[in-house]
């Protein structure tokens, strides 16, 4: 399951409407129905505030290391290695998010 359906499929059980969840991040609901329907990636505070208003802990979709990785911005490294080896740790958080996902054949 890719993110958007996780966003969507998580709203839906908690009875909440694309115009309610909207309003509490900031958005319009036609961002958000793009976000859901993967037409539109949303902004770091955007998804920040969708896990807050879904009740959604970060990690259940980044793990805990890469959640802490998410909050560095690359000019905080006076160095290019540092900025790649962050990179290199979100792409293994994200490989272990897909294989999870993957072997939970989670499917709507």
């Amino acid at each position: 399951m890719q993110l958007n359906e996780l966003l969507r499929k998580t709203r839906i059980e908690k009875n909440l409407t694309q115009e309610y969840v909207a309003d509490q991040i900031g958005v319009s609901s036609r961002t958000l129905s793009r976000i859901e329907n993967n037409l539109r990636s949303p902004k770091y505070d955007e998804l920040k505030n969708i896990f807050k208003v879904l009740a959604m802990p970060q990690t259940m979709v980044f793990g805990e290391s890469c959640e802490r990785n998410l909050l560095i911005k690359p000019k905080e490294f006076g160095d290019k290695i540092d900025v790649i080896s962050k990179i290199i740790v979100l792409e293994r958080e994200l490989f272990k998010l897909k294989s999870w996902f993957l072997n939970e054949n989670i499917s709507l």
